[in-house]
């Protein structure tokens, strides 16, 4: 097979593919679920550092939304 053609046949699937992809950058969505140890490590830890820096007493007591 002729390189170019290959490149072009190449270019033809692999453009479309880029497109989709850089316009999914940047999107946010819903976290699906909110009681996965890793967000919840997260909240916890979010809660700790504004009581740090605000000196204040707030609780972590759970996730209930929040966006990626």
């Amino acid at each position: 097979m002729n390189p170019s053609i290959f490149l072009f046949r190449l270019s033809i699937i692999l453009l479309p593919l880029h497109i989709f992809a850089s316009e999914r950058v940047g999107d946010w969505g819903p976290i699906k679920d909110v009681k996965d140890p890793h967000v919840v490590k997260i909240g916890q830890f979010a809660v700790s550092e504004y009581n740090i820096q605000s000196k204040s007493g707030l609780k972590f007591v759970n996730v209930v939304h929040g966006e990626f």
